[in-house]
């Protein structure tokens, strides 16, 4: 399932749980319990607000949504100028 936006939008990790959570027709509740984490901790995660969101917690996540996690990195000099750096 892939989410579209523009070309210029942004959106947030916890906008993209939402949306994927809310499309696999799963409650906050029941993907906390496939995920082994509170209800509550859930919400944080999906308005953004959740402290020390670790890998692990995203990984489980995932797995309980039945979605595959898709983590890159990005220098944000490189990002901003179309320019890389090597070291």
């Amino acid at each position: 399932m892939a989410i579209l936006i523009a070309d210029n939008a942004r959106i947030t990790f916890g906008e993209t749980l939402r949306i994927y959570r809310s499309r696999a027709g799963i409650s906050q509740q029941e993907l906390a319990d496939k995920a082994g984490v509170s209800r509550n901790y859930i919400s944080l995660i999906e308005r953004d607000m959740a402290p020390n969101l670790s890998l692990g917690v995203l990984i489980r996540i995932a797995e309980a949504a039945n979605s595959k996690l898709d983590i890159s990195f990005k220098q944000k000099d490189s990002v901003s100028t179309g320019e890389s750096r090597t070291e």
